[in-house]
């Protein structure tokens, strides 16, 4: 069985590093992006198995992105991630798969957010 490829879109450097170097360590392979149009160009490419999308990230942002690629493919995994917990009151967010709130335990609630999701 072949290991999972996560795709990562989040703006911020520290946070792209934290997650991938935190899915990794669990065993996933990863693509970061830190832009909505860099991400969207390479998704056809690269067939991720889940995607993690930060909602306000430069360019399109994460709602506008995430409207993109369900557009392309209404069922791949997608888990909203925000320091705002506000923004899962938004509709637009409701065709994600999950919404991580950012804290401390962000890597613990975003790994433990993809296994279930990928089980």
């Amino acid at each position: 069985m072949s290991t999972k490829l996560i795709m990562v879109v989040e703006d911020a450097d520290d946070t792209r590093d934290l997650i991938r170097i935190g899915l990794e360590a669990a065993g996933y392979r990863v693509i970061s992006y830190q832009d909505s149009e860099s991400a969207l160009s390479d998704f056809r490419n690269h067939h991720p198995d889940l995607i993690t999308i930060d909602v306000m990230i430069p360019g399109s942002n994460g709602i506008a992105l995430l409207k993109e690629i369900r557009a392309i493919d209404e069922n791949i995994p997608i888990v909203m991630v925000s320091a705002w917990g506000d923004f899962r009151q938004d509709f637009n967010v409701w065709s994600s798969n999950a919404y991580v709130v950012k804290s401390v335990d962000l890597i613990h609630d975003l790994l433990s957010t993809i296994q279930s999701i990928l089980k």
